[in-house]
């Protein structure tokens, strides 16, 4: 790996957005707490922190290791909108008829996970 500012910045982000998330984790454990909200907060920052992860690697490695991280980067962002769709399911009060609609979403959000995995 190549050490240059670009990459010192992305790692230190990502320690960063890990310390983050363990803490929100660690926060959501605690009763009095809006565990749904710190829970997806705790997800998606350590989404960010995989694809921070990954684009560093895309960054720093050298033909044709880059690659591989390149495609990686999409499958994360693939599997980070799966939390998303679950927050916002959850934390209004929906009503019974919009459960089919997040069902929906959910398969569709699996099924473009799958896709980005296959490609990748």
């Amino acid at each position: 790996m190549h050490l240059t500012p670009i990459s010192v910045a992305y790692f230190a982000q990502i320690v960063l957005m890990t310390i983050t998330s363990v803490f929100l984790f660690y926060r959501s454990r605690q009763p009095a707490s809006n565990v749904p909200l710190l829970r997806f907060s705790s997800a998606s920052f350590a989404g960010m922190a995989s694809i921070l992860a990954a684009m560093l690697c895309d960054g720093a490695l050298n033909a044709p290791w880059n690659l591989y991280a390149r495609f990686w980067i999409m499958s994360l962002v693939a599997l980070q909108s799966i939390p998303l769709f679950g927050l916002l399911y959850s934390i209004p009060s929906w009503d019974a008829r919009y459960r089919r609609e997040f069902v929906i979403v959910l398969l569709l959000s699996s099924a473009r996970l799958l896709y980005e995995v296959y490609w990748s």
